[in-house]
């Protein structure tokens, strides 16, 4: 049987660092690489957990293949 999964939205700098335990300018560095992270005004930024979290693996594994 297939399961969807159900969209994660976090609403802030705060908040995805939080959960992803890392530091704000982290992210900030994530959404300058070209994270899916979305601006949303002056000092608001968003984004769906599963998409984000695809994004570090795929990151992730590329910067692994490069290193070894």
């Amino acid at each position: 049987m297939n399961q969807a999964i159900s969209p994660l939205q976090l609403t802030s700098l705060n908040e995805i660092a939080r959960v992803f335990k890392c530091s704000v300018d982290t992210v900030k560095s994530w959404f300058d690489e070209g994270a899916p992270i979305h601006h949303c005004s002056e000092k608001r930024y968003g984004a769906d957990y599963h998409q984000l979290n695809s994004w570090l693996v795929k990151k992730t594994n590329k910067n692994e293949k490069v290193s070894a």
